[in-house]
């Protein structure tokens, strides 16, 4: 393997192009096959290595540039390495390298390369970019650059190809044509269940992908406009199904989650796709729970996907350059590592949560993309200008001070919303504007003017006014009725927050409280029991007003906290203008994403916030792998691939 993997004077390697040397950057390997000697005075390489079968593999190095200017079209291999070839990879070279297992390397290139050719998606003049040869694994310095190189590397390529190995007969015929239930919930897991989309680098190898192509086990190739790695397709199959479900929950059962996977199990890769980047929590929620072979691979994967690149290679402290990640994407405007909720595992109820969630690790992060930077940013500054070790100091407005927080059972989302209203009706008293405003929008995610609206058409806002005021003569407490005239469950459907008729586009029909019962609980932390409301008094108005949190401690470390909203800040799932974080002691202990202002205060402050710990990665086990089922089905009549 020395022929491939060691680069015996690497500052000697010349660009095949320009012919000068790489220095600091990545040389791009490609190669083609031949099956005689090649005309050494013909064609520009770096070397031609013999394979066991007589074929010649015709190596060139280039600079990215060099390449592109030469118009040389390449194609990108995203696989999942063999477990053979990774464990001699892992040995290095003074370790035994058996036969079989070299083998491997050169007819797995040679398979590729054969069947992409007689396919017609290369010609016998493009080239292939394929880390089982073009990564000289053995020689540390270059690896360590082109690892750097690998978001341009995918971008610049003519096609991505995903060598899908484990794609089994029939799985792509039943997503297309199943007739059952049972037949499209099946062939859905059986793609989500793929091994491509347990790792790091293949995720990140497609998001940054511009045109992809899938190949199954067999060298058929996937014409690309046939929805490469089916993703869209099973977003749309599992749409449809859930509409015949109760809830997402039932069909998740129902798919056998936790043994198998599920579209949202596998994380936003299509909406990354698109964008072909990421937040830095977005971006650790995808790769958390996919496996990679070091911390480094995830490290490297982790900068193919965030927006700033690093100025230097990695160094031998993960911590060190995990955090200064974090740290770099704080500094262009990226402030999720500020709000990621930190692992709460001691929970039984975040354990067992966390299991079902697959490959997303959802709980760290449910704000999904970035969509507004935060109008303040051009003040951001590191503490003593230093990068490496000062604390972030930030330009924020200024919420009050948290008084009370009441925690939310998470049991039965009825019986919660009726004591969320008790509480919102001791802050705003009868006032209607300000109790749908809070109830509404600012804790179920429901627009104060659509609410009001139905209200009016059905003339019950004179009657929702009448039962505030006799609740607040009463001075009833923290119960509310459930049902009859004027109960909890009268109030929520008046207010349309029971009804799945949704008042704004949402993928799904679902209810505002059965979406608390869902992600928008998750967003606030509610998988481990700490989605709480908080009342806040207002620094200069003195009111009190009442947001939802996703809390990081007990009520007593959120208590006498200070609220701070993030001006301008908006990701997928927050509001416009309600991102914000609550700080006790200099650190973030809760995380606000619906606190649009309640009042038109606006004290501005500059806050230093201790850098927080941002979570370790939780990769699934090796030895813990997902359902995949045979299915009983004759495709035998069906061509493959032939799927429109």
């Amino acid at each position: 393997m020395e022929d491939l993997w060691v680069e015996p004077n690497p500052d000697a390697l010349l660009c095949c192009c320009c012919r000068s040397p790489f220095g600091s950057a990545a040389p791009i390997r490609t190669f083609r096959l031949h099956h005689a000697n090649p005309d050494n005075n013909h064609l520009a390489h770096t070397k031609i290595i013999k394979t066991p079968s007589d074929e010649s593999i015709i190596i060139h190095d280039r600079h990215l540039q060099c390449l592109l200017q030469a118009g040389v079209k390449y194609s990108a291999i995203s696989h999942v390495w063999d477990p053979e070839v990774s464990c001699m990879q892992c040995l290095g070279k003074d370790a035994s390298q058996p036969l079989s297992v070299r083998r491997k390397v050169f007819q797995s290139a040679q398979f590729i390369y054969h069947s992409l050719l007689k396919s017609g998606a290369i010609t016998e003049l493009d080239e292939i970019w394929y880390d089982y040869v073009s990564v000289p694994q053995w020689t540390d310095d270059i690896k360590g650059r082109i690892l750097l190189a690998i978001p341009e590397i995918y971008g610049c390529a003519n096609m991505t190809i995903i060598h899908v190995k484990d794609l089994r007969p029939g799985i792509v015929q039943l997503l297309y044509h199943g007739q059952t239930t049972d037949e499209r919930v099946n062939a859905v897991t059986g793609i989500c269940n793929l091994d491509w989309f347990t790792r790091v680098w293949t995720a990140t190898e497609y998001v940054r992908s511009s045109r992809v192509m899938s190949m199954d086990g067999e060298g058929n190739v996937c014409p690309e406009g046939n929805d490469p790695v089916f993703l869209n397709k099973v977003h749309e199959v599992w749409s449809e199904e859930a509409r015949k479900h109760r809830s997402i929950h039932h069909l998740d059962a129902r798919a056998g989650i936790g043994q198998n996977l599920v579209p949202w199990n596998l994380g936003p890769l299509l909406d990354m796709g698109k964008a072909k980047s990421s937040n830095f929590g977005q971006a650790f929620a995808l790769l958390s729970k996919r496996r990679c072979r070091s911390n480094y691979d995830f490290l490297h994967a982790l900068l193919g996907l965030v927006e700033p690149t690093s100025d230097r290679p990695l160094g031998h402290d993960f911590q060190q350059d995990y955090i200064r990640i974090a740290r770099l994407c704080l500094a262009i405007g990226d402030y999720s590592p500020l709000l990621m909720t930190p692992r709460i595992e001691e929970h039984h109820a975040a354990r067992q949560w966390d299991i079902k969630q697959g490959l997303n690790d959802l709980g760290i992060w449910p704000l999904g993309a970035q969509r507004q930077l935060p109008d303040f940013h051009q003040d951001f500054l590191f503490e003593n200008g230093d990068v490496e070790a000062g604390d972030p100091i930030l330009k924020f407005h200024r919420i009050g001070e948290v008084l009370q927080v009441q925690e939310r059972l998470e049991e039965d989302p009825m019986f919660d919303f009726a004591c969320d209203a008790a509480f919102v009706l001791k802050a705003t008293g009868p006032d209607l504007h300000s109790f749908i405003d809070t109830l509404g929008w600012r804790l179920y995610d429901e627009t104060f003017e659509f609410v009001k609206q139905q209200l009016d058409a059905a003339n019950q806002s004179d009657q929702l006014t009448a039962v505030l005021r006799e609740r607040c003569n009463k001075q009833l407490g923290n119960g509310w009725k459930m049902e009859g005239s004027g109960g909890a469950r009268w109030v929520a459907e008046a207010m349309t927050l029971s009804l799945t008729k949704p008042g704004k586009e949402r993928k799904e029909p679902m209810s505002r409280i059965a979406y608390l019962a869902a992600h928008g609980g998750t967003i606030h932390a509610g998988y481990a029991s700490r989605n709480y409301l908080v009342s806040i008094l207002c620094t200069a108005c003195h009111r009190l007003f009442v947001f939802r949190a996703g809390v990081f401690g007990p009520p007593s470390d959120i208590v006498g906290s200070v609220a701070y909203r993030i001006p301008g800040l908006e990701y997928q799932f927050s509001h416009y203008d309600g991102m914000g974080i609550l700080m006790k002691g200099g650190g973030v202990v809760g995380r606000l994403a619906w606190a649009t202002p309640a009042c038109g205060c606006s004290q501005v402050e500059m806050v230093k916030v201790r850098m927080p710990e941002v979570p370790d990665p939780s990769p699934r086990p090796y030895n813990c792998d997902f359902n995949q089922q045979d299915l009983k089905v004759d495709v035998s009549s069906i061509p493959k691939f032939q799927v429109s």
